[in-house]
């Protein structure tokens, strides 16, 4: 199933609660975000065995000069895996 196909899912599923609102109640771009928020939300709870990891760089440490220091994450990192 697509991204698109969701959204017109959703929306039927909306149109059902008012189906004489000619307005529209929930913005496609609202949806699609909420989209986003969800699939984040599943990745974050699926057991790690089930997720394919993706390796990043741990050779840029930011040192802040006082014993402690970070590693800088991808932007798209959602949890720690090993």
């Amino acid at each position: 199933m697509t991204r698109a196909n969701i959204i017109i899912k959703v929306q039927g599923c909306i149109d059902e609660i008012t189906p004489f609102d000619e307005a529209e109640i929930v913005s496609e771009s609202l949806i699609d975000s909420l989209l986003d928020d969800s699939d984040n939300e599943i990745r974050r709870k699926l057991p790690v065995h089930t997720i394919t990891p993706s390796a990043f760089s741990t050779t840029a440490l930011v040192d802040n000069g006082d014993g402690t220091g970070y590693i800088p994450l991808p932007n798209d990192f959602l949890r720690l895996h090993s």
